[in-house]
């Protein structure tokens, strides 16, 4: 999916470029496996300016250090949120015998280098998100993870995990 997503990317790119005169903020936002898939993309040379990775399985296939992004990608601001006990975190920064099977999805998001990581914090309610629920429960309305997900796309206030400097 990450080949067609960056012929999208980069269409989308020339289209926004040629309505706004090259003003217009592009974001990719990927959710779970869709996070990988999005990485990958990014380590093709995606052409957006922000990538937000939601309960992401990881930074895209053989994605484990920023070397392995194209010099095309140094400008491109990152993000990260994953809730605690989440289970995707089973998946993140595991190769799972990569180098023979090809199998695994690339560096956890939010200890990669770079990547600011966000809080996902509380739901609408003021529960605390955690655990297998999480996982979706990050995508709903008026929850913290909303709106940092808000704020990335408006490029406004943030809620960074305290303490972690990359």
């Amino acid at each position: 999916m990450a080949p067609g997503l960056k012929t999208f990317g980069d269409e989308l790119r020339g289209q926004v470029d040629t309505q706004t005169g090259g003003a217009a903020t592009i974001t990719a936002i990927g959710h779970s496996y869709g996070g990988a898939t999005v990485g990958l993309a990014d380590s093709q040379g995606l052409a957006v300016d922000r990538v937000l990775h939601v309960e992401s399985a990881g930074m895209g296939h053989c994605v484990w250090s920023p070397a392995d992004l194209p010099a095309s990608q140094a400008g491109v601001q990152r993000f990260s949120m994953t809730a605690p006990l989440d289970p995707i975190v089973f998946a993140q920064g595991n190769a799972w015998g990569a180098e023979w099977t090809g199998i695994g999805h690339g560096a956890d998001p939010d200890t990669f280098p770079g990547v600011t990581d966000l809080t996902t914090g509380n739901d609408a309610a003021g529960n605390e998100l955690w655990g297998l629920s999480s996982h979706s429960d990050v995508l709903k309305p008026g929850s913290d993870p909303w709106t940092n997900i808000y704020g990335v796309l408006t490029g406004g206030a943030l809620t960074t995990v305290p303490g972690v400097q990359r």
